[in-house]
């Protein structure tokens, strides 16, 4: 017999699950949606309180909390399993792309078009750093497994490697022709993964930044997002 699943954190835990966004004729409206697995005779759980469309989701590594980023310019935590709100995060200038938790839950880091990516105490909500560097909007950010370090994607067409807990600039990853929309670290925290508008996804060192793979083989560029490396660390890329 299937287990009955009522929990959020049951759903993130067993699997399969999303958490997405909620869209009408192509837009995404201002909420954050948790869908339940095919015939779990859940309903889903829809977060509102941003006042445009959400961008980005992520959920904390314990899978208690969800994090959205809005083009409303904030951030929001939310508790994963009530929906309640708990956190607005309010310092960005322009639309908030992208969101990613530290791998210890601790810090929450923010890309935004107004060209900075900014790191947040996710307790607290309390702004830490913020990391000016890219000229153009910055769209996709991600934490490396140790939490280490932050890689930044942007429409200046680079990708940047941060130093997370002082907000250095330690790399410059140049190669790509148009916008980079998506950044992803592999497992082990020793490569980069980089989509981009120019049709291409990119592999780097994460340490050197010297350009390893180019791949090849979509005939659009917008979007071409990054997935997450799979255990056999080939990217997986949509």
């Amino acid at each position: 017999m299937r287990k009955s699943i009522t929990r959020i954190t049951d759903w993130f835990r067993s699997g399969p699950w999303v958490a997405g966004f909620s869209a009408v004729a192509g837009w995404v409206v201002g909420c954050a949606s948790l869908v339940s697995p095919p015939m779990s005779g859940e309903e889903p759980l829809t977060l509102k309180g941003h006042t445009l469309p959400v961008w980005s989701v992520a959920f904390s590594p314990d899978g208690k909390r969800l994090a959205s980023a809005s083009y409303d310019r904030t951030v929001k935590v939310w508790d994963a399993m009530s929906g309640a709100e708990s956190l607005t995060f309010k310092g960005h200038t322009r639309p908030v792309g992208s969101v990613a938790f530290s791998p210890d839950g601790k810090l929450l880091a923010s890309a935004s078009y107004d060209k900075t990516v900014k790191v947040w105490d996710a307790t607290s909500g309390q702004e830490t750093l913020t990391l000016k560097g890219h000229t153009d909007g910055v769209v996709s950010v991600a934490f490396s497994p140790d939490g280490k370090r932050l890689a930044s994607a942007s429409y200046d067409r680079t990708v940047k490697v941060w130093d997370a807990t002082s907000g250095a600039e330690s790399l410059t990853l140049k190669g790509h022709t148009e916008r980079v929309w998506s950044v992803a670290f592999s497992p082990d925290g020793k490569r980069l993964a980089s989509a981009s508008a120019d049709n291409t996804v990119k592999v780097w060192d994460a340490t050197s930044g010297q350009e390893t793979l180019t791949l090849k083989g979509h005939t659009m560029g917008f979007p071409a997002f990054v997935g997450r490396w799979v255990r056999d660390e080939t990217a997986r890329v949509t």
